[in-house]
């Protein structure tokens, strides 16, 4: 059956990855076509343009993804989902017209002008996949469609190391430790592997306020929680324990002592260090008290000797 092409048409979902699988799915459920997918909260519907808000359901994202797996490979099927975690506005639209794309090359497989026809299973046995899909998917970078895809994926893993540099975490008198962070991509997925290695046994929890997600961890397993309300819960967690005060006084001290003045260069600083990383660095949050000596009684503090 031909799907009905709707040029005014947008998809709405909720702004989760499974929102998106899920709107994707409905598109091939309804036989339609969407000019547009996009968060709800974000999106601003142009004149004329009709839209239909998708529910989430895990199951039909989880077949999306199942049959992404089965058609492009393992590779291409985690380089989609690792691009749909990106914030960049035109995201959804991309990584459906990418799942589209594997979709309709695993429906006309160009089998006939294939020189590995009489080698590949693919060719045999029509349910096994075709590895120039994946081939394509992982490396037709000259593509419009891909090649979006491939710099939105290279752009969360980017944020995914800003991440793993920023975050800075604070003992409290509970026994967590407790980091904010504040990305441009939702990649708490991404980096809870490697804080769980390192904290081991020690429980923690990284929160994204900008997404509404925190990954909590506990001698080595950890899980995703979602909340909009976690300023408030925060406060149940615990206040800092005795030495945390003094030990980010030290790194605060440290931080300034390394700093070589004649050398300060504001716009490469912000080039390696984001600003909008700024508010929740230990290093920047308060400045060091003073430690310059108290002027004699009576000095005059104009006179550039004292000062």
């Amino acid at each position: 059956m031909t799907a009905d092409v709707f040029e005014s048409l947008a998809y709405l979902y909720d702004g989760t990855t499974e929102g998106l699988f899920s709107a994707i799915f409905a598109t091939y459920a309804n036989h339609q076509q969407p000019e547009e997918l996009a968060p709800e909260s974000s999106h601003r519907p142009r004149l004329g343009q009709t839209t239909l808000f998708i529910p989430t359901q895990e199951d039909h994202a989880f077949r999306v993804q199942k049959g992404l797996r089965r058609v492009a490979g393992w590779k291409a099927a985690q380089l989609i989902l690792h691009g749909s975690l990106t914030d960049e506005p035109d995201s959804p639209t991309c990584i459906y017209r990418c799942v589209r794309l594997a979709m309709e090359l695993d429906r006309h497989r160009p089998c006939s002008s294939c020189k590995r026809r009489n080698h590949c299973k693919g060719f045999q046995n029509k349910s096994e996949r075709c590895p120039r899909i994946g081939q394509r998917l992982c490396r037709d970078s000259a593509d419009p469609v891909i090649g979006r895809l491939h710099r939105l994926n290279r752009s969360v893993w980017n944020e995914r190391e800003h991440v793993l540099q920023f975050a800075r975490f604070e003992h409290l008198d509970s026994g967590l430790w407790f980091a904010r962070i504040n990305p441009k991509a939702n990649v708490i997925p991404l980096a809870m592997n490697h804080f769980s290695a390192r904290f081991n046994t020690q429980p923690f929890v990284l929160y994204d306020e900008v997404h509404q997600v925190a990954g909590v961890s506990n001698h080595g397993q950890w899980q995703l929680v979602n909340t909009s309300e976690w300023d408030q819960s925060t406060q149940s967690l615990g206040s800092l324990a005795p030495e945390e005060a003094t030990m980010q006084q030290a790194w605060r001290a440290f931080y300034h002592a390394i700093g070589i003045e004649s050398r300060y260069n504001p716009e490469l600083r912000r080039h390696f260090m984001p600003m909008r990383f700024w508010r929740n660095l230990t290093e920047m949050k308060a400045p060091l008290p003073s430690t310059e000596p108290p002027l004699p009684s009576g000095a005059d503090s104009d006179n550039p000797r004292l000062r």
